[in-house]
Protein backbone atom coordinates (compact mmCIF):
# COMPACT_ATOMS: atom_id res chain seq x y z
CA UNK A 1 0.00 0.00 0.00
CA UNK A 2 1.11 3.61 -0.64
CA UNK A 3 2.09 5.43 2.13
CA UNK A 4 -0.28 7.65 3.33
CA UNK A 5 0.28 10.96 5.39
CA UNK A 6 -0.40 10.89 9.11
CA UNK A 7 -3.31 14.04 8.30
CA UNK A 8 -4.67 12.30 5.56
CA UNK A 9 -5.31 8.87 6.53
CA UNK A 10 -6.89 10.76 10.00
CA UNK A 11 -9.67 12.71 8.04
CA UNK A 12 -10.26 9.30 5.95
CA UNK A 13 -10.68 7.41 8.41
CA UNK A 14 -12.50 10.11 10.80
CA UNK A 15 -15.15 9.18 8.39
CA UNK A 16 -15.42 5.72 9.29
CA UNK A 17 -14.26 2.55 7.67
CA UNK A 18 -15.88 -0.78 7.65
CA UNK A 19 -15.08 -4.42 8.39
CA UNK A 20 -14.30 -5.21 4.68
CA UNK A 21 -11.75 -2.26 4.07
CA UNK A 22 -10.41 -2.20 7.29
CA UNK A 23 -6.45 -1.54 6.00
CA UNK A 24 -6.16 1.86 6.93
CA UNK A 25 -7.68 1.52 10.59
CA UNK A 26 -4.90 -1.53 11.02
CA UNK A 27 -2.16 0.52 9.86
CA UNK A 28 -3.11 3.79 12.13
CA UNK A 29 -3.21 1.33 14.65
CA UNK A 30 0.31 0.12 14.16
CA UNK A 31 1.72 4.18 13.56
CA UNK A 32 0.01 4.83 17.10
CA UNK A 33 1.85 2.36 18.43
CA UNK A 34 5.66 2.75 17.06
CA UNK A 35 6.03 6.38 18.84
CA UNK A 36 4.92 4.22 22.44
CA UNK A 37 7.90 1.87 21.71
CA UNK A 38 5.27 -1.30 21.20
CA UNK A 39 3.14 -2.67 18.72
CA UNK A 40 -0.06 -3.29 19.00
CA UNK A 41 -2.18 -6.86 18.26
CA UNK A 42 -5.31 -5.92 16.74
CA UNK A 43 -7.96 -8.44 18.19
CA UNK A 44 -11.41 -7.31 15.63
CA UNK A 45 -11.88 -4.76 13.07
CA UNK A 46 -15.74 -3.89 13.00
CA UNK A 47 -17.93 -1.41 11.27
CA UNK A 48 -16.15 2.04 12.45
CA UNK A 49 -14.43 0.37 15.47
CA UNK A 50 -10.93 -1.86 15.82
CA UNK A 51 -10.40 -3.00 18.95
CA UNK A 52 -6.15 -3.96 20.08
CA UNK A 53 -4.26 -4.49 22.85
CA UNK A 54 -0.58 -2.82 23.29
CA UNK A 55 1.59 -3.56 26.39
CA UNK A 56 3.36 -0.58 27.47
CA UNK A 57 6.16 -1.63 29.85
CA UNK A 58 7.80 1.55 29.57
CA UNK A 59 5.21 3.31 31.72
CA UNK A 60 5.60 2.14 35.53
CA UNK A 61 1.61 2.20 35.88
CA UNK A 62 -0.98 -0.16 36.95
CA UNK A 63 -2.04 -2.56 34.72
CA UNK A 64 0.11 -1.02 31.93
CA UNK A 65 0.89 -4.33 30.97
CA UNK A 66 -1.58 -5.19 28.57
CA UNK A 67 -3.93 -2.31 27.91
CA UNK A 68 -7.29 -3.32 26.09
CA UNK A 69 -8.03 -0.63 23.38
CA UNK A 70 -10.78 1.01 21.28
CA UNK A 71 -10.58 2.81 18.09
CA UNK A 72 -13.77 4.31 17.30
CA UNK A 73 -14.51 6.87 13.99
CA UNK A 74 -17.40 7.63 11.71
CA UNK A 75 -20.80 9.48 11.89
CA UNK A 76 -22.69 6.05 13.03
CA UNK A 77 -24.59 5.32 16.69
CA UNK A 78 -21.04 3.87 18.55
CA UNK A 79 -23.57 3.08 21.41
CA UNK A 80 -23.55 -0.71 21.39
CA UNK A 81 -19.83 -1.44 20.11
CA UNK A 82 -18.80 1.17 22.90
CA UNK A 83 -21.26 -0.65 25.65
CA UNK A 84 -19.68 -4.15 24.47
CA UNK A 85 -16.19 -3.23 24.85
CA UNK A 86 -16.88 -1.49 28.19
CA UNK A 87 -18.60 -4.11 29.51
CA UNK A 88 -15.65 -6.26 28.61
CA UNK A 89 -12.95 -4.61 30.16
CA UNK A 90 -14.27 -2.28 33.23
CA UNK A 91 -12.91 -4.31 35.53
CA UNK A 92 -10.15 -3.21 38.75
CA UNK A 93 -8.02 -5.26 36.19
CA UNK A 94 -7.80 -2.99 33.06
CA UNK A 95 -7.63 0.59 32.92
CA UNK A 96 -8.92 0.80 28.90
CA UNK A 97 -7.98 3.07 26.18
CA UNK A 98 -10.94 4.16 23.42
CA UNK A 99 -9.20 6.34 20.63
CA UNK A 100 -11.90 8.61 19.23
CA UNK A 101 -11.20 10.21 15.58
CA UNK A 102 -14.64 12.26 14.99
CA UNK A 103 -16.80 14.63 16.74
CA UNK A 104 -19.69 11.98 17.35
CA UNK A 105 -17.86 9.20 18.07
CA UNK A 106 -16.31 11.38 20.99
CA UNK A 107 -19.49 12.42 22.42
CA UNK A 108 -20.58 8.98 22.18
CA UNK A 109 -17.95 7.90 24.42
CA UNK A 110 -18.19 10.82 26.66
CA UNK A 111 -21.24 9.88 27.46
CA UNK A 112 -21.14 5.83 27.80
CA UNK A 113 -17.75 5.91 29.69
CA UNK A 114 -18.45 7.70 33.06
CA UNK A 115 -16.56 5.78 35.53
CA UNK A 116 -13.01 7.13 34.95
CA UNK A 117 -11.21 4.04 34.63
CA UNK A 118 -10.92 4.09 31.10
CA UNK A 119 -8.38 7.27 29.34
CA UNK A 120 -10.70 8.97 26.33
CA UNK A 121 -8.43 10.69 23.80
CA UNK A 122 -9.81 13.21 21.38
CA UNK A 123 -8.91 13.32 17.57
CA UNK A 124 -6.66 16.15 18.49
CA UNK A 125 -4.85 13.76 21.37
CA UNK A 126 -4.66 11.24 18.95
CA UNK A 127 -2.90 13.58 15.99
CA UNK A 128 -0.92 14.77 18.01
CA UNK A 129 0.35 11.55 20.24
CA UNK A 130 1.30 11.08 16.21
CA UNK A 131 3.62 13.52 16.07
CA UNK A 132 5.00 13.90 18.88
CA UNK A 133 9.05 13.45 19.75
CA UNK A 134 7.87 11.80 23.17
CA UNK A 135 4.86 9.89 22.51
CA UNK A 136 5.51 8.01 25.92
CA UNK A 137 5.64 11.48 27.82
CA UNK A 138 2.91 12.69 26.07
CA UNK A 139 0.67 9.64 27.41
CA UNK A 140 1.64 9.76 31.11
CA UNK A 141 0.46 13.32 31.29
CA UNK A 142 -2.82 12.78 29.86
CA UNK A 143 -3.21 9.64 32.12
CA UNK A 144 -2.19 11.78 35.03
CA UNK A 145 -4.46 14.28 34.02
CA UNK A 146 -7.59 12.32 33.33
CA UNK A 147 -7.36 9.13 36.06
CA UNK A 148 -7.29 9.45 39.47
CA UNK A 149 -3.45 9.34 40.93
CA UNK A 150 -4.99 6.46 43.38
CA UNK A 151 -6.42 4.38 40.29
CA UNK A 152 -2.65 4.44 38.84
CA UNK A 153 -0.92 3.18 41.87
CA UNK A 154 1.29 0.34 40.26
CA UNK A 155 2.86 -0.76 43.95
CA UNK A 156 1.14 -4.19 44.79
CA UNK A 157 2.10 -6.47 47.64
CA UNK A 158 -0.67 -9.21 46.96
CA UNK A 159 0.22 -9.66 42.95
CA UNK A 160 3.06 -10.85 41.16
CA UNK A 161 5.18 -8.01 39.17
CA UNK A 162 3.90 -7.41 35.56
CA UNK A 163 5.08 -5.49 32.51
CA UNK A 164 7.21 -2.27 33.48
CA UNK A 165 7.09 -3.37 37.26
CA UNK A 166 9.36 -6.16 36.97
CA UNK A 167 13.18 -5.25 37.67
CA UNK A 168 16.27 -6.41 37.81
CA UNK A 169 16.28 -10.42 37.79
CA UNK A 170 18.38 -10.73 34.35
CA UNK A 171 20.84 -12.92 35.21
CA UNK A 172 18.56 -15.49 36.76
CA UNK A 173 16.29 -14.91 33.44
CA UNK A 174 19.20 -15.95 31.44
CA UNK A 175 19.49 -18.98 33.54
CA UNK A 176 16.20 -20.34 32.64
CA UNK A 177 16.32 -19.00 28.93
CA UNK A 178 19.85 -20.11 28.06
CA UNK A 179 20.12 -23.26 30.36
CA UNK A 180 16.85 -24.87 28.48
CA UNK A 181 18.25 -28.36 29.07
CA UNK A 182 18.38 -28.00 33.17
CA UNK A 183 15.76 -28.15 35.62
CA UNK A 184 15.82 -25.42 38.47
CA UNK A 185 14.01 -24.86 41.60
CA UNK A 186 13.66 -21.46 42.98
CA UNK A 187 13.67 -21.02 46.27
CA UNK A 188 13.13 -18.02 48.70
CA UNK A 189 11.26 -16.31 51.08
CA UNK A 190 7.88 -15.11 50.27
CA UNK A 191 7.26 -12.27 48.37
CA UNK A 192 10.91 -12.03 46.83
CA UNK A 193 9.55 -12.21 43.64
CA UNK A 194 9.24 -15.94 42.46
CA UNK A 195 5.91 -16.30 40.98
CA UNK A 196 7.00 -13.24 39.29
CA UNK A 197 9.98 -14.63 38.08
CA UNK A 198 8.10 -17.79 36.70
CA UNK A 199 5.40 -15.12 34.80
CA UNK A 200 8.17 -12.94 33.07
CA UNK A 201 10.43 -16.01 31.86
CA UNK A 202 7.21 -17.59 30.03
CA UNK A 203 6.29 -14.15 28.89
CA UNK A 204 9.91 -13.54 27.04
CA UNK A 205 9.90 -17.15 26.17
CA UNK A 206 6.10 -16.30 23.99
CA UNK A 207 7.85 -13.04 23.33
CA UNK A 208 10.48 -14.02 21.34
CA UNK A 209 8.75 -17.26 20.03
CA UNK A 210 11.39 -19.62 20.80
CA UNK A 211 10.94 -23.58 20.23
CA UNK A 212 8.81 -24.68 22.31
CA UNK A 213 7.43 -21.59 24.12
CA UNK A 214 3.61 -23.52 23.59
CA UNK A 215 4.86 -26.05 25.84
CA UNK A 216 5.32 -24.19 29.05
CA UNK A 217 2.79 -25.02 31.34
CA UNK A 218 2.33 -22.58 34.67
CA UNK A 219 0.62 -23.65 37.40
CA UNK A 220 0.11 -23.21 40.81
CA UNK A 221 -0.11 -26.00 43.68
CA UNK A 222 -1.39 -23.71 46.72
CA UNK A 223 -5.07 -25.35 46.51
CA UNK A 224 -4.14 -28.47 45.32
CA UNK A 225 -5.15 -31.85 47.90
CA UNK A 226 -1.35 -32.44 49.08
CA UNK A 227 -1.53 -36.48 48.29
CA UNK A 228 0.94 -37.91 45.89
CA UNK A 229 -2.78 -39.35 43.09
CA UNK A 230 -3.89 -35.27 43.64
CA UNK A 231 -0.82 -34.18 42.80
CA UNK A 232 0.00 -36.21 39.50
CA UNK A 233 -3.42 -35.26 38.23
CA UNK A 234 -3.70 -31.80 38.47
CA UNK A 235 -0.19 -31.67 37.00
CA UNK A 236 -2.22 -34.13 34.18
CA UNK A 237 -5.09 -31.84 33.52
CA UNK A 238 -2.66 -28.73 33.35
CA UNK A 239 -1.24 -30.27 30.55
CA UNK A 240 -4.16 -31.74 28.92
CA UNK A 241 -7.94 -32.08 30.06
CA UNK A 242 -8.56 -35.65 29.13
CA UNK A 243 -9.84 -38.47 30.76
CA UNK A 244 -6.74 -40.23 30.82
CA UNK A 245 -5.57 -36.91 32.60
CA UNK A 246 -8.60 -36.99 35.09
CA UNK A 247 -7.63 -40.78 36.45
CA UNK A 248 -3.85 -39.98 36.58
CA UNK A 249 -1.43 -41.72 39.40
CA UNK A 250 1.58 -41.05 40.27
CA UNK A 251 2.84 -44.42 39.31
CA UNK A 252 0.88 -43.44 35.55
CA UNK A 253 3.06 -40.30 35.33
CA UNK A 254 6.23 -40.70 34.00
CA UNK A 255 4.13 -42.63 31.14
CA UNK A 256 1.74 -40.00 30.54
CA UNK A 257 4.89 -37.13 30.10
CA UNK A 258 6.89 -39.74 27.64
CA UNK A 259 3.43 -39.98 25.76
CA UNK A 260 2.83 -36.03 25.86
CA UNK A 261 6.32 -35.38 24.47
CA UNK A 262 6.02 -37.59 21.24
CA UNK A 263 2.56 -36.35 21.19
CA UNK A 264 3.84 -32.78 21.14
CA UNK A 265 6.81 -33.05 19.48
CA UNK A 266 8.86 -31.97 22.36
CA UNK A 267 9.00 -32.02 26.25
CA UNK A 268 6.78 -29.82 28.06
CA UNK A 269 8.30 -27.01 30.37
CA UNK A 270 6.43 -27.49 33.83
CA UNK A 271 6.66 -24.40 35.88
CA UNK A 272 5.25 -25.62 39.33
CA UNK A 273 4.34 -22.49 41.92
CA UNK A 274 3.96 -22.80 45.80
CA UNK A 275 5.56 -26.52 45.61
CA UNK A 276 6.79 -26.72 49.46
CA UNK A 277 3.67 -29.13 50.51
CA UNK A 278 4.35 -31.67 48.19
CA UNK A 279 8.09 -31.17 46.91
CA UNK A 280 9.42 -34.43 48.84
CA UNK A 281 6.13 -36.89 47.76
CA UNK A 282 6.46 -39.50 45.73
CA UNK A 283 4.49 -37.26 42.93
CA UNK A 284 7.60 -35.28 42.75
CA UNK A 285 9.96 -38.15 42.64
CA UNK A 286 8.60 -39.36 39.39
CA UNK A 287 9.03 -35.31 38.16
CA UNK A 288 12.05 -35.68 38.69
CA UNK A 289 12.71 -39.10 37.19
CA UNK A 290 11.09 -37.68 33.96
CA UNK A 291 12.75 -34.55 34.10
CA UNK A 292 16.34 -36.71 34.64
CA UNK A 293 15.44 -38.83 31.33
CA UNK A 294 14.13 -35.62 29.29
CA UNK A 295 10.46 -35.98 29.20
CA UNK A 296 10.09 -32.55 30.87
CA UNK A 297 11.62 -29.75 32.00
CA UNK A 298 10.90 -28.66 35.94
CA UNK A 299 10.81 -25.27 37.34
CA UNK A 300 9.70 -25.35 40.98
CA UNK A 301 8.91 -22.28 42.87
CA UNK A 302 8.40 -22.57 46.85
CA UNK A 303 10.29 -21.58 50.18
CA UNK A 304 11.56 -23.25 53.26
CA UNK A 305 10.49 -27.22 52.53
CA UNK A 306 12.25 -26.68 48.75
CA UNK A 307 15.61 -25.29 49.57
CA UNK A 308 15.87 -28.07 52.42
CA UNK A 309 14.58 -30.08 49.96
CA UNK A 310 17.42 -29.20 47.35
CA UNK A 311 19.90 -29.14 50.28
CA UNK A 312 19.28 -32.64 51.60
CA UNK A 313 21.24 -35.64 49.86
CA UNK A 314 18.24 -37.87 50.45
CA UNK A 315 15.84 -35.68 48.37
CA UNK A 316 13.92 -37.11 45.84
CA UNK A 317 15.24 -33.97 43.59
CA UNK A 318 18.77 -34.73 44.26
CA UNK A 319 21.02 -34.43 41.16
CA UNK A 320 17.63 -33.75 39.28
CA UNK A 321 17.36 -29.94 39.13
CA UNK A 322 19.78 -27.12 40.02
CA UNK A 323 19.30 -24.36 42.71
CA UNK A 324 18.66 -20.40 42.10
CA UNK A 325 18.23 -18.82 45.73
CA UNK A 326 15.91 -15.99 45.06
CA UNK A 327 17.44 -12.89 47.14
CA UNK A 328 17.57 -8.92 46.94
CA UNK A 329 17.77 -6.65 43.92
CA UNK A 330 20.86 -5.40 42.78
CA UNK A 331 21.42 -1.84 43.89
CA UNK A 332 20.10 -0.08 40.30
CA UNK A 333 17.08 -2.54 39.73
CA UNK A 334 15.97 -1.39 43.61
CA UNK A 335 16.00 2.40 43.23
CA UNK A 336 14.46 1.64 39.66
CA UNK A 337 11.68 -0.55 41.55
CA UNK A 338 11.16 3.23 43.64
CA UNK A 339 11.94 5.92 41.72
CA UNK A 340 10.10 5.23 38.07
CA UNK A 341 6.48 4.49 39.36
CA UNK A 342 7.13 7.96 41.58
CA UNK A 343 8.15 9.91 38.93
CA UNK A 344 5.66 8.15 36.10
CA UNK A 345 2.98 9.04 38.71
CA UNK A 346 3.96 12.74 38.13
CA UNK A 347 6.21 13.23 41.51
CA UNK A 348 9.18 14.84 41.03
CA UNK A 349 11.48 13.92 43.80
CA UNK A 350 13.27 16.39 46.51
CA UNK A 351 16.27 15.21 47.53
CA UNK A 352 16.35 12.05 45.28
CA UNK A 353 19.20 10.48 46.59
CA UNK A 354 18.57 10.58 50.12
CA UNK A 355 15.17 9.22 50.17
CA UNK A 356 16.68 6.33 47.61
CA UNK A 357 19.39 5.53 49.93
CA UNK A 358 17.51 5.35 53.23
CA UNK A 359 14.51 3.32 51.39
CA UNK A 360 16.87 1.29 50.08
CA UNK A 361 18.76 0.82 53.73
CA UNK A 362 15.52 0.38 55.72
CA UNK A 363 14.11 -2.38 52.99
CA UNK A 364 17.67 -4.15 52.50
CA UNK A 365 16.77 -3.79 48.49
CA UNK A 366 13.64 -6.49 49.51
CA UNK A 367 11.50 -5.91 46.02
CA UNK A 368 7.75 -6.45 48.42
CA UNK A 369 9.49 -4.02 51.01
CA UNK A 370 10.57 -1.52 48.44
CA UNK A 371 7.12 -1.66 47.01
CA UNK A 372 5.41 -1.17 50.65
CA UNK A 373 7.71 2.05 50.72
CA UNK A 374 6.53 3.37 47.52
CA UNK A 375 2.91 2.98 48.19
CA UNK A 376 3.16 4.68 51.38
CA UNK A 377 5.05 7.56 49.86
CA UNK A 378 2.30 7.73 47.29
CA UNK A 379 -0.48 7.88 49.58
CA UNK A 380 1.30 10.50 52.19
CA UNK A 381 1.54 12.82 49.06
CA UNK A 382 -1.95 12.47 47.66
CA UNK A 383 -2.98 13.17 51.04
CA UNK A 384 -0.77 16.29 51.91
CA UNK A 385 -1.81 17.48 47.93
CA UNK A 386 1.91 17.34 47.02
CA UNK A 387 2.90 17.17 43.85
CA UNK A 388 6.57 16.81 45.24
CA UNK A 389 8.10 13.38 47.29
CA UNK A 390 9.49 15.12 50.09
CA UNK A 391 12.29 13.64 52.97
CA UNK A 392 9.62 14.47 55.48
CA UNK A 393 7.41 12.33 53.34
CA UNK A 394 9.88 9.50 54.39
CA UNK A 395 9.96 10.40 57.95
CA UNK A 396 6.45 10.08 58.17
CA UNK A 397 6.38 6.66 56.75
CA UNK A 398 8.86 5.42 58.77
CA UNK A 399 6.50 6.18 61.56
CA UNK A 400 3.75 4.55 60.01
CA UNK A 401 2.16 1.77 62.21
CA UNK A 402 1.41 -0.80 59.45
CA UNK A 403 4.97 -0.49 58.06
CA UNK A 404 6.39 -1.22 61.63
CA UNK A 405 4.17 -4.31 62.06
CA UNK A 406 4.85 -5.23 58.35
CA UNK A 407 8.62 -5.60 59.47
CA UNK A 408 7.94 -7.34 62.73
CA UNK A 409 5.87 -9.64 61.11
CA UNK A 410 9.04 -11.84 60.19
CA UNK A 411 9.82 -12.55 63.86
CA UNK A 412 6.05 -12.60 64.97
CA UNK A 413 6.22 -15.75 62.25
CA UNK A 414 8.45 -17.84 64.15
CA UNK A 415 6.82 -20.22 65.93
CA UNK A 416 9.59 -22.11 66.83
CA UNK A 417 11.06 -21.33 70.70
CA UNK A 418 15.05 -22.07 69.77
CA UNK A 419 14.50 -20.41 66.09
CA UNK A 420 12.92 -16.89 68.19
CA UNK A 421 15.24 -16.44 70.44
CA UNK A 422 18.14 -16.85 68.08
CA UNK A 423 16.61 -14.24 65.54
CA UNK A 424 16.19 -12.13 68.75
CA UNK A 425 19.48 -12.40 69.96
CA UNK A 426 21.10 -11.63 66.54
CA UNK A 427 18.89 -8.11 66.48
CA UNK A 428 19.83 -7.32 70.05
CA UNK A 429 24.13 -7.35 68.44
CA UNK A 430 26.06 -4.28 67.61
CA UNK A 431 27.10 -6.43 64.31
CA UNK A 432 24.93 -7.57 61.28
CA UNK A 433 26.89 -10.17 59.92
CA UNK A 434 27.48 -13.79 61.25
CA UNK A 435 28.62 -17.18 60.27
CA UNK A 436 27.45 -20.19 61.37
CA UNK A 437 29.75 -20.63 64.16
CA UNK A 438 29.15 -17.12 65.72
CA UNK A 439 25.34 -18.34 65.43
CA UNK A 440 25.89 -21.31 67.70
CA UNK A 441 28.22 -19.55 70.25
CA UNK A 442 24.85 -16.64 70.58
CA UNK A 443 22.83 -19.65 70.71
CA UNK A 444 24.67 -21.00 73.47
CA UNK A 445 25.23 -17.87 75.21
CA UNK A 446 21.12 -17.92 75.24
CA UNK A 447 21.36 -21.18 77.35
CA UNK A 448 20.59 -23.37 74.19
CA UNK A 449 22.76 -26.44 73.73
CA UNK A 450 22.51 -27.09 69.73
CA UNK A 451 24.93 -28.49 67.44
CA UNK A 452 26.15 -27.35 63.80
CA UNK A 453 24.01 -29.42 62.13
CA UNK A 454 20.84 -27.64 64.14
CA UNK A 455 22.30 -23.94 63.63
CA UNK A 456 22.51 -24.58 60.16
CA UNK A 457 18.81 -25.31 60.05
CA UNK A 458 18.03 -22.44 62.28
CA UNK A 459 19.95 -20.27 60.11
CA UNK A 460 17.78 -21.55 57.01
CA UNK A 461 14.15 -20.85 58.86
CA UNK A 462 15.47 -17.44 59.44
CA UNK A 463 16.53 -17.01 55.67
CA UNK A 464 13.06 -18.32 54.48
CA UNK A 465 11.02 -15.66 56.96
CA UNK A 466 13.55 -12.70 55.89
CA UNK A 467 15.02 -12.08 59.34
CA UNK A 468 18.68 -12.74 57.86
CA UNK A 469 19.98 -13.36 54.12
CA UNK A 470 22.87 -15.53 52.68
CA UNK A 471 26.28 -12.80 51.79
CA UNK A 472 29.42 -14.47 50.95
CA UNK A 473 29.88 -17.21 53.04
CA UNK A 474 28.15 -15.71 56.05
CA UNK A 475 24.59 -14.55 57.13
CA UNK A 476 23.88 -10.95 57.56
CA UNK A 477 20.37 -9.07 59.02
CA UNK A 478 17.48 -8.76 55.98
CA UNK A 479 17.63 -4.92 56.38
CA UNK A 480 18.48 -1.67 58.63
CA UNK A 481 14.56 -1.64 58.71
CA UNK A 482 14.20 -5.04 61.08
CA UNK A 483 16.47 -3.78 64.09
CA UNK A 484 14.93 -0.23 63.24
CA UNK A 485 11.38 -1.39 63.63
CA UNK A 486 12.57 -4.24 66.74
CA UNK A 487 14.03 -1.55 68.56
CA UNK A 488 11.04 0.82 68.36
CA UNK A 489 9.13 1.00 71.86
CA UNK A 490 11.00 -1.52 73.15
CA UNK A 491 9.77 -4.34 71.40
CA UNK A 492 13.33 -6.04 71.20
CA UNK A 493 13.86 -5.88 74.92
CA UNK A 494 10.33 -7.10 75.30
CA UNK A 495 10.41 -10.24 73.26
CA UNK A 496 13.78 -11.29 73.95
CA UNK A 497 12.75 -11.56 77.91
CA UNK A 498 9.92 -13.60 76.98
CA UNK A 499 11.85 -15.59 74.69
CA UNK A 500 14.41 -16.47 77.36
CA UNK A 501 11.55 -17.68 79.48
CA UNK A 502 10.01 -19.85 77.47
CA UNK A 503 12.79 -21.59 76.01
CA UNK A 504 13.16 -25.36 75.85
CA UNK A 505 14.93 -26.27 78.88
CA UNK A 506 17.75 -29.48 78.49
CA UNK A 507 16.98 -32.14 80.79
CA UNK A 508 18.86 -33.24 83.44
CA UNK A 509 21.86 -35.40 83.00
CA UNK A 510 20.53 -38.30 85.15
CA UNK A 511 17.75 -38.67 82.90
CA UNK A 512 19.52 -38.13 80.14
CA UNK A 513 22.03 -40.93 80.73
CA UNK A 514 18.86 -42.81 81.40
CA UNK A 515 17.14 -42.15 78.29
CA UNK A 516 20.50 -43.03 76.26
Amino acid sequence: MKEIHTTVLLERLAAGWTSSHAGLAQELVQRWAAPLCTEAEIIEVGENTAEFVITLTDIRLRTMHEVPCLLVGGDSDLSQPLREFWSKFNSTHHLPFVLTLSKTAHDAAVRILRSGRCLLLSSEQVKRMLHAEFALVELKQILIRQIPKRTLIPYNLLVPAEGGMFFGRENELSRLSDEDSTSFAIAGPGRIGKTSLALRHKHEMLRSRRVGATRIILANLYNVEHLPDRVARFVAMSIENSRRSDRMTTGDLVNFLQYQKKKCGGPFELLLDEVDEDCEGQAFKALGEAARSGLCRLVLCGKGALLKTMLSSRSPLDCRLDLIQLEHLDEDSARALLIKPLTDLGFKLEDEDRIAEEVLDLTGNMPNLIQLFGMKLVDRAIVNKDDKILPDHLEAVKKDFFVAQFFIKSLNELTDPETRLVALALLSENHQSFTVPAVQAIARREGLSIDLARTNEICIDLLINNVVVWDNGSYTIASAGLPFYARKKDYLKTALEEARATKPQPWPLGLQARVG
